[in-house]
């Protein structure tokens, strides 16, 4: 086997002068993350909502997280449908 597969992996990355990435690089991938779960797991949002202490902040959360609950579940060809009508022009 060559000299190269005995090495650690990364190990000439990080001698030719290449750092680890900085913990700033961990608010890229949190915030990221929870865009993912907003997206994907809607339901999960509204069930984390609800658990909040009660305060009008988290009611007005709670009701957005609802809002945006309902909207991810309306099909493609629903929403479709709604913004076709709201972008025709009013009859005269």
């Amino acid at each position: 086997m060559s000299e190269q597969a005995d090495e650690a992996v990364g190990t000439k990355d990080l001698e030719k002068g290449m750092r680890p990435s900085r913990a700033s690089a961990f608010a890229t991938i949190a915030v990221n993350a929870i865009l993912l779960l907003l997206l994907f797991n809607s339901g999960g949002l509204v069930r984390w909502t609800q658990q909040l202490p009660s305060s009008p902040v988290t009611a007005w959360l709670a009701e957005r997280a609802a809002d945006w609950d309902r909207l991810m579940h309306v099909s493609p060809p629903e929403m479709f449908e709604q913004l076709k009508k709201r972008l025709q022009p009013g009859e005269p």
